[in-house]
């Protein structure tokens, strides 16, 4: 008996040691990496370079662009004849971009469709103007106040001749705007390490803010004319519409500086 039980016992260890071998191994499968650099054009926002790792199906980058602001001021036309309005489409300058990205890669493929995720900063400025002449468009209702105050005040009446300066210096406006952005594209080779990458770009504005900068070569005189002025600029600024949406069109090319 005893010997019929060891022989069973020695047959099922046999038997499940063959379905064991018999049975697929665990596969692991190592995670995909790239590293690349890229540039680009937008249309209007913004000619761009950036840096972008991926691992896998996601990829995190952060960009810097800047912005085509005639292109800008061509997109949106006023429905008014709104002097702060017309301002700001007059006098735009210059504009800086920046963003962080979040794309998902619908496959593990270099040529793969993705969608893409971003926040964006964009600042932009305008051309040097008078205190005078912009209060005259944002805060004219203000100006008598404006002037009653400088007279009063001794440091700008010792140096500048109170009121007076609204005439002899000049100030730097300028507006941010935050926004959240969706995009769209593909990727295609063109070489083994250089990626063509067209896509479609929406941004929308979540907020706007407005800096004043004064230039009178007097860290505290501009200290004082920024606290008698600034309040009634920005705020008049801060409302004007700008970009609440806007579309664009992204072309870039993308090098792989490494992969794994």
């Amino acid at each position: 008996m005893k010997k019929i039980i060891s022989t069973l016992t020695i047959a099922s260890f046999l038997s499940g040691q063959t379905g064991f071998a018999q049975r697929k191994p665990f596969v692991f499968t190592p995670d995909k990496e790239w590293h690349y650099l890229g540039a680009g054009v937008g249309l209007p926002l913004p000619s761009f370079i950036d840096y972008e790792y991926r691992l896998n199906n996601w990829s995190y980058g952060g960009e810097i662009g800047l912005i085509h602001t005639n292109l800008l001021i061509n997109l949106k036309k006023p429905k008014n004849s709104d002097p702060g309005n017309n301002y700001v489409r007059d006098h735009l300058k210059s504009g800086i971009s920046y963003s962080l990205n979040l794309k998902y890669h619908f496959s593990e493929k270099i040529n793969s469709f993705f969608i893409d995720g971003h926040i964006r900063l964009i600042k932009v400025g305008f051309s040097s103007d008078t205190p005078r002449g912009i209060i005259n468009v944002f805060a004219s209702d203000h100006l008598i106040e404006i002037e009653e105050k400088l007279e009063n005040n001794e440091i700008l009446n010792r140096f500048l001749g109170g009121k007076e300066f609204l005439d002899k210096t000049s100030l730097n406006p300028g507006v941010s705007l935050y926004m959240f952005g969706l995009s769209f594209g593909r990727r295609f080779n063109i070489t083994k390490k250089l990626l063509f990458e067209p896509q479609i770009l929406f941004d929308f504005k979540i907020n706007q803010s407005a800096q004043i900068k004064f230039d009178s070569d007097s860290p505290r005189i501009d200290k004082i004319l920024s606290n008698q002025i600034s309040p009634y600029i920005t705020k008049s600024l801060k409302n004007q519409n700008i970009l609440n949406v806007l579309p664009s069109l992204g072309f870039g090319l993308r090098y792989e500086l490494k992969r794994k």
